[in-house]
């Protein structure tokens, strides 16, 4: 599969999102972290990613976070665009640190492959 976007959220659908602007057209839609890490693995990295963070699981957004920061480094992929569609603030935060300190990562000299 290429070029894909990939939204994790365990009730809501992409077009139920209406507090952020997610890009138009189809997601990809998984509503578990291990589904989240099994379409990575097995499409490859998404053009897009959007983040919920309250799974009713016992892994949240936060962990799907990690796993995709883990499979960019891994497959020396550049994190794809995300967006983050929690509504809770504080998860929220800790999502986009997780996505940042990676990105920053990558970022520095001697850190791209």
């Amino acid at each position: 599969m290429t070029a894909y976007k990939l939204f994790i959220d365990d009730e809501r659908s992409p077009q139920d999102v209406t507090w952020i602007d997610l890009p138009k057209g189809d997601w990809v839609i998984v509503r578990t972290v291990e589904a989240f890490e099994k379409t990575l693995r097995e499409c490859g990295r998404p053009y897009s990613v959007s983040f919920d963070n309250d799974l009713q699981t016992e892994k949240e957004g936060r962990h799907a976070a990690r796993i995709l920061c883990e499979l960019c480094m891994e497959h020396n992929w550049d994190l794809p665009e995300c967006f983050i569609h929690s509504k809770n603030n504080v998860a929220a935060e800790t999502i986009e640190s997780i996505l940042s300190s990676y990105a920053r990562s990558r970022s520095m000299p001697g850190n791209r492959g």
